[in-house]
Parts: structure tokens; sequence; C-alpha cells
């Protein structure tokens, strides 16, 4: 009889309480899953952007060793150049290189249509898009 008596005085969680705790679990983890997804984004658009200055270095690299000093006509030029270009962390693509000659045209770096400006474009996860151009020489 007294082990019925310590049975009885024994307390235990109702239903409810168990399912309020649940319910409070699941949404601290749904918030910290959307600020980790979102941390996940910042890092990749940082990327991007530090991307794009390493392209438009080697891209003034190429350019200064060649003797007419024009651009490559595609980032695939460049990178047969043996030269490093990075794509996209997350698309595994090029990002948009658009060449052009000094009129604002496309170009094909053959006969006086040289390739002697460019626009390197990504794309950001948190909107929006990151651009870099050729360094001007004064």
């Amino acid at each position: 009889m007294h082990k019925l008596h310590m049975l009885a005085n024994k307390r235990a969680f109702t239903l409810v309480e168990i399912l309020i705790v649940v319910s409070i679990l699941g949404v601290l983890m749904g918030l910290g899953s959307l600020n980790y997804a979102n941390s996940l984004e910042r890092g990749r658009d940082q990327r991007r952007r530090a991307d794009l200055q390493n392209i438009r270095a080697n891209l003034e690299l190429y350019k200064s060793k060649l003797p007419n000093s024009y651009y490559p006509t595609t980032l695939v030029v460049l990178r047969n150049a043996g030269y490093e270009v990075s794509q996209d962390p997350r698309l595994k693509v090029d990002y948009i290189y658009a060449p052009r000659n000094n009129s604002g045209l496309a170009c094909t770096n053959q006969g006086v249509n040289f390739c002697t400006r460019y626009t390197l474009t990504a794309t950001l996860e948190l909107g929006g898009t990151y651009s870099v151009t050729e360094k001007l020489s004064y």
C-alpha cells in the first residue's frame, strides 16, 4: 500500500504542457534555421563580390601582358590563358562578362574591333546585382 501511495503522489506532465513545450521548441528551431539560411546567403554574396574583384585583377593582368592591351572576348579565353576565373558559389556557372569596344559595342579582338572595356556582373541572393568595370588609366 505504501508503494501505491507514492505513485499516486508522483507528479507528471500533462499532455497540454508537453504540447506547449514542443510548440515553443518548434518555433525556436524555425527561427534559428531562417537566420542560418540568411547568413549562408550573405556569405555567398560576399564571396561573389570578392570573386568579381579577383577576376577584375586577372583581367587587368591579361590586358597588361598583351601588346595591343585588350581584354579577352570571354571568361573562357581568360581561363584558358591560365588565369583563375571563379564561378558563382551556388550555381557553379561563370559570372556575366560583357566586353565592349571603345564605342560600347560588342567586340571580337579582330581587326580594329578590340575589347577595351567590360562589365562583370553577379546576381546577389539577397537582391540586386554587383558589378565591376575596367580600371581606367589616366
